[in-house]
């Protein structure tokens, strides 16, 4: 079924004959087998054009589960108000999750009696990110977001957590205070998912980590600025007006801006 709908997500974009051989010219099947070999040769032989160049937003793929560098999509202010989506999700979830994973790895490797749930939760998970820890290595700067389809996986594997403790009252309590949490939270976070304009001060107490890099000189720069947030010229290569670039140490600390 994952290979049905993988391969139904082509339809209308890879055009052919569907009854073709793979290998006979025009071939629905041999066009959509290119695009997969175009695919993996983007992540594994395209390599940067300008040495030292590096997307602002980009993000190596281990950092990914621990939200390092979430994305900007959309940002907007005036004297009073900031508006922003950021790629965040829930940060509540995430170490958690992690946390529930990782006891879901372990319990199925060592149980004798195999849970199938588990082991397909792990097993899903591992497929959707692990190969990137390869693929983003040496090629084009990779993003948070390519983490999108191990997500419900960490999610689900939250929740057989939950389906283990629920039995038991401490376990109920648990699961019940973490939910209102996970609530209240998202509530917290919902105007920078979102685009609301809040207050510069409210923007700063949802963006918690600001370990970046940046020249005063682009537009996030400027921002930082207004907001009174510390900035680090960078002054290793030089850039068009408007281009944000972080310096070759942006990967040091947490960045959510």
């Amino acid at each position: 079924m994952p290979l049905v709908a993988y391969t139904l997500t082509y339809v209308g974009r890879v055009h052919g004959e569907l009854l073709a051989l793979p290998w006979a010219e025009g071939s629905w099947l041999g066009a959509f087998a290119e695009r997969q070999v175009d695919s993996l040769s983007y992540h594994t032989e395209t390599k940067r054009l300008i040495e030292g160049s590096i997307h602002p937003y980009s993000s190596p793929a281990w950092t990914w589960p621990l939200v390092k560098r979430p994305m900007t999509f959309f940002f907007a202010a005036n004297e009073q108000l900031y508006a922003e989506i950021v790629a965040l999700g829930n940060p509540i979830v995430w170490l958690p999750a992690l946390a529930a994973l990782f006891y879901l790895t372990v319990r199925s490797l060592r149980s004798r009696t195999r849970d199938a749930a588990g082991a397909y939760i792990v097993a899903f998970f591992a497929a959707a990110y692990l190969p990137w820890l390869f693929l983003s290595a040496g090629g084009p700067d990779p993003y948070i977001f390519y983490l999108l389809p191990a997500v419900p996986f960490l999610c689900l594997a939250l929740g057989w957590v939950a389906t283990k403790w629920w039995p038991k009252r401490a376990g109920r309590v648990a699961v019940v205070g973490f939910a209102a949490l996970t609530v209240g939270m998202f509530a917290f976070f919902y105007p920078v998912m979102t685009a609301r304009p809040i207050s510069i001060a409210a923007w700063e107490q949802r963006l918690w980590f600001r370990y970046c890099t940046y020249q005063p000189s682009t537009p996030l720069g400027e921002r930082l600025l207004r907001a009174g947030l510390p900035i680090v010229e960078q002054r290793d290569f030089q850039l068009p007006p408007g281009v944000i670039a972080p310096t070759k140490s942006r990967g040091a600390g947490w960045c959510w801006i």
